[in-house]
């Protein structure tokens, strides 16, 4: 299995590259209303830009939060902070930190995650689901004496290796495919606490961001020669994992998370306090307070015909991810996101 797609980008975006996104998705949302996407489509398009850029309604409206909208309007404000209100409708890209605030103290909110490096791929994928007609990619078939399809078989049985022994004690691909296969398109949620878990070279590398980021308050908290504690905002870049660097394989080997995400976007957001020491020559100590944000779009490769799944036991699927592709842009299935947050984790350091 190959997701995502081989040769697309698996390092964290810059905010150059979530500008071009902003970009490719208001052009390829208002290319859809040109040319007559369905009005659902459309429609959902269209939020996910105003979520994005917060541009005007594409689907006719005068804005994408109404007239109460922060920061549009006669009762705009000029006190309004961007831990208030982020300036990038997208999140609050702090790199990890964002300026600090006096004290020690727990804040009332965190940034939020900065655009999503799949959110062109969720778009496409909301372009091609369901616009091509299945007799163009699929043979007719008798199915128990009823005319059919082949691409129909092909969802049968993917739909019994979902829900079979073919992916036994593996719940989160199977349930992954069945969701796929249901064709609602809305987010699964998964359990990114497991993942940590089942996944130790995660875990490994979500602990030492956390440590590099109250390493990077400490230093900032001295340049700035603060005398008092302070709080930074923390919101990260989405960063990849899964893959090794040359882009032959994967670093880990739980067979059940391959199969369901491959790789995937993680990203952290929170807190960390920064303490001045008591005595001259005493030590600086930083309390970092996070939680993790898992996320990942589940789509096919149209390119590929070899078996899309493999089970626990090495048994292949007869479907290949080239027929899944099919189903999705047939309308017989649709891909969609997943994602999933941890459990707030409060670690400490000193420097």
């Amino acid at each position: 299995m190959s997701r995502p797609f081989a040769g697309r980008s698996e390092h964290g975006a810059g905010a150059v590259e979530y500008g071009a996104v902003v970009v490719l998705v208001a052009a390829i949302a208002g290319g859809l209303y040109a040319a007559g996407i369905p009005e659902k489509v459309g429609a959902d398009v269209g939020a996910a830009v105003c979520d994005l850029t917060d541009l005007t309604d594409l689907t006719g409206g005068t804005g994408c939060g109404g007239s109460d909208t922060p920061g549009s309007g006669e009762d705009e404000r000029d006190d309004i902070t961007t831990m208030q209100y982020p300036a990038d409708p997208g999140g609050q890209v702090c790199l990890p930190l964002c300026d600090p605030e006096r004290g020690n103290k727990h804040l009332d909110d965190w940034p939020e995650p900065p655009i999503h490096p799949e959110q062109g791929i969720a778009i496409d994928s909301a372009e091609e689901y369901d616009q091509t007609d299945i007799d163009d990619v699929s043979d007719k078939v008798m199915m128990n004496g009823v005319p059919g399809h082949q691409l129909e078989i092909k969802r049968t049985q993917a739909y019994n290796f979902a829900t079979g022994g073919d992916l036994k004690g593996m719940d989160n691909a199977s349930g992954a495919l069945k969701h796929f296969l249901d064709g609602s398109g809305e987010t699964k949620q998964i359990d990114a606490d497991d993942l940590r878990k089942d996944v130790p070279e995660f875990d490994a590398e979500v602990k030492k961001a956390n440590k590099q980021i109250g390493a990077d308050a400490i230093a900032d908290a001295k340049k700035r020669g603060v005398t008092e504690p302070v709080t930074y905002p923390v919101s990260t870049e989405w960063n990849a994992f899964g893959y090794n660097k040359e882009g032959t394989g994967y670093i880990y080997d739980d067979a059940d998370w391959i199969n369901t995400l491959g790789s995937w976007q993680y990203n952290q957001v929170g807190e960390v306090t920064v303490y001045p020491p008591a005595e001259p020559d005493g030590e600086w100590t930083q309390t970092t307070t996070t939680q993790t944000n898992v996320k990942k779009y589940y789509d096919w490769d149209e390119d590929k015909t070899g078996p899309a799944v493999k089970g626990p036991m090495g048994i292949e699927s007869d479907f290949s991810e080239q027929d899944l592709w099919n189903m999705h842009r047939t309308g017989i299935a649709q891909e969609f996101w997943i994602e999933g947050s941890t459990d707030k984790e409060t670690t400490v350091g000193t420097g």
